[in-house]
């Protein structure tokens, strides 16, 4: 009862898949980073929850769509509006950054965006739980595609964050990956040793600065 622990009563749950004494240890630290980041942009965690023996991160809840399925319903989304959502969510990282704190999964997925426009960067602090290899059973392609070179090596910093922030700008003013290919060992190799597929940028109707700014 959502209530009785002073929640609100429609939550988020976030469930890892590996429940054990390791698994509820890193959950409750990463809980203890996400209550620092009040943010408006940052979706807000209440605490941690068990049921019947399984615990839980018990989260803000927000209507809306994820950029991914903004992107399959609408395809690629107006200048004007892509910039608005880019801000919000680096208004989030910077706050977020500016408390040391790493997201290590910024994608269309994990960006949610509300029926007034707002945007809310999901799953902030908890992103290191979900990846850890211990607790995830794949590595899904949605995920790598949107991996820094050095995440490759076991290296996570803030430009890991804006390195995924700028494939995801890409991809909402295009509706394609500047990385285009379906397997992981393609997407990796693509990722660390090849320059990014541009051309939609370059040939369309954008502003020539757009293209230097992917580039960096």
């Amino acid at each position: 009862d959502a209530s009785a622990n002073g929640w609100p009563e429609r939550v988020a749950l976030c469930v890892p898949r590996q429940q054990d004494d390791e698994a509820r240890r890193l959950l409750e630290k990463e809980c203890e980073i996400m209550a620092t980041l009040c943010h408006p942009n940052i979706v807000g965690i209440h605490g941690i929850g068990e049921d019947e023996g399984t615990f839980f991160a018990v989260t803000e809840l927000v209507e809306g769509e994820t950029l991914h399925e903004m992107l399959r319903r609408r395809g690629p989304i107006p200048f004007e509006e892509s910039l608005a959502i880019i801000r919000q969510v680096g208004e989030a990282l910077d706050f977020a950054h500016a408390a040391l704190a790493i997201h290590r999964d910024i994608k269309p997925a994990n960006i949610m965006i509300r029926p007034d426009g707002a945007v809310k960067v999901l799953d902030f602090g908890l992103a290191r739980l979900m990846a850890h290899s211990q607790y995830r059973a794949v590595t899904t392609v949605g995920t790598v595609a949107y991996m820094a070179p050095e995440q490759f090596e076991g290296r996570t910093g803030l430009n890991s964050d804006l390195w995924a922030l700028g494939l995801t700008c890409y991809q909402l003013l295009t509706n394609v990956h500047p990385f285009p290919f379906a397997d992981e060992g393609s997407l990796m190799r693509a990722i660390l040793y090849e320059a990014p597929d541009l051309s939609p940028v370059e040939h369309g109707d954008f502003d020539p600065r757009l293209t230097g700014i992917f580039r960096k």
